[in-house]
């Protein structure tokens, strides 16, 4: 009678031990759960900035340069005045703004730091780096491939974010980065026998 009463007893002490792993098991997989999303979320958003930015960046058109020599290109640099005659700025001028409307914890100006940078963006918490770029090569006067005028436009943010749940040690936040390119569209009277690279007309 006591052997049944003492294998009684060890059964019900498991239990609530059983108990206690399952949820130290469970805990690390809803942090690791809660984290994911929040940065999957955070993530999508940040591309939605970047493309946005750089969308909008496409569309600042050189009028200035369009009209004294018809050349289809970005506002890359002031010419003829502070906003290239479009009334809407630089190209940087035109990214910092989207993305101080959509995006206030970036900051509030985003720096031309050329296509070498781009590939690695700088060690700070947020931020964001573009580049004017051209799609197409002209062959200057000597016979080489010289670039042409700018039309599109590279464009890298990134943040840190806090981990809301930190399951492990040490690991408290993810440095997001989300990159985009656009290129600015050439608009054409008649059909033109120009090539195209990337649906860019060359």
């Amino acid at each position: 009678m006591d052997t049944l009463r003492g294998s009684k007893t060890q059964r019900g002490q498991i239990l609530p031990l059983f108990g206690l792993l399952l949820a130290l098991l469970l805990l690390p997989v809803a942090g690791l759960t809660v984290d994911g999303g929040v940065l999957i979320s955070r993530h999508a958003t940040l591309i939605g900035e970047a493309q946005a930015a750089a969308e909008a960046g496409a569309q600042a058109i050189d009028v200035t340069a369009l009209q004294a020599r018809g050349t289809f290109q970005l506002c890359a640099v002031p010419d003829g005045g502070a906003t290239c005659g479009n009334g809407v700025g630089t190209v940087g001028e035109v990214i910092s703004e989207v993305l101080a409307a959509t995006s206030p914890n970036l900051p509030p100006m985003c720096r031309d730091d050329g296509l070498a940078a781009l590939s690695l963006a700088p060690n700070e918490g947020a931020g964001c780096v573009f580049d004017v770029v051209s799609n197409c090569a002209s062959v200057g006067s000597t016979g080489s491939s010289v670039g042409s005028a700018p039309d599109g436009v590279n464009v890298i943010a990134w943040q840190t974010v806090s981990l809301p749940l930190p399951v492990f040690p040490g690991w408290t936040s993810v440095r997001l980065t989300a990159s985009a390119t656009a290129w600015m569209e050439h608009g054409f009277a008649a059909p033109s026998s120009s090539p195209t690279v990337g649906g860019v007309a060359c």
